[in-house]
C-alpha cells in the first residue's frame, strides 16, 4: 500500500478509487477491442473453412456418384473403336448390351445428366446393324447388295454419332466434378 498523501483520509479514499475505475476502463475497452477484432478474424475464417469443406464434400460426393457412369461411357467408347473397324453383326453386340444396362444405371443414378441421349444413340446404333449371317445371304441373293451396304452406311454414321455424344456427356460429367 501506499502511505497517505494527504491529510484526508476520504479525499485520498476517493482518488485512488477513481483512478482505480479509470484505469479498470481503460484496460477493459483496450482488451475488448482487441478481442472482436480477433473474434472477428477467427470468425471468418471458421466460416471460410467451414464453406470449402462443404463445396468439396459435395463435390466429392458427386463424383463418387457420377464415376461409374463416366467409367462405362469410357468402355463404351473403346468398344465403339473396336466395331468400327468392322462391319458389326447382332452377335457382336453381346459387351454393348452390358454396356448400355451400366450407362442406364448412371441414368438412374443422377438424371440430371444426359446418359439417356448417349443410350438412344446405342440404341439406333443396334437398329443399323446387319444380320447375323448377311455375307451367305449376299452370295445368294445379290439385290441385297444396296440395302447392306446403306445398313453400313447408316451404322457409320450413327457410330460417329454415338461417339460426339459420349464425349459431350464425358465433358459434362467433368465439368461438374471440377
Amino acid at each position: 500500500m501506499v502511505p497517505c498523501i494527504t491529510s484526508y483520509p476520504t479525499a485520498n479514499a476517493l482518488n485512488s478509487y477513481a483512478l482505480h475505475q479509470v484505469q479498470a476502463s481503460a484496460n477493459a475497452s483496450s482488451f475488448l477491442s482487441s478481442w472482436t477484432w480477433g473474434a472477428v478474424a477467427g470468425f471468418v475464417a471458421v466460416l471460410v473453412t467451414a464453406a470449402i469443406a462443404i463445396v468439396y464434400r459435395r463435390r466429392d460426393t458427386e463424383a463418387k456418384r457420377l464415376k461409374p457412369g463416366y467409367d462405362a461411357l469410357g468402355e463404351t467408347l473403346v468398344s465403339l473403336d473396336t466395331l468400327a473397324a468392322q462391319s458389326v453383326v447382332k452377335s457382336d453386340l453381346d459387351k454393348l448390351h452390358e454396356q448400355i444396362s451400366k450407362i442406364k444405371q448412371a441414368e438412374q443414378r443422377s438424371p440430371k445428366m444426359p446418359f439417356g441421349v448417349v443410350v438412344a444413340r446405342l440404341k439406333a446404333y443396334e437398329d443399323s446393324v446387319l444380320p447375323d449371317e448377311y455375307a451367305k445371304r449376299l452370295v445368294k441373293d445379290k439385290s441385297l447388295l444396296e440395302e447392306y451396304l446403306g445398313l453400313s452406311r447408316e451404322q457409320g454414321l450413327r457410330l460417329e454419332a454415338t461417339r460426339a455424344e459420349i464425349a459431350v456427356v464425358q465433358r459434362a460429367v467433368e465439368k461438374r466434378i471440377r
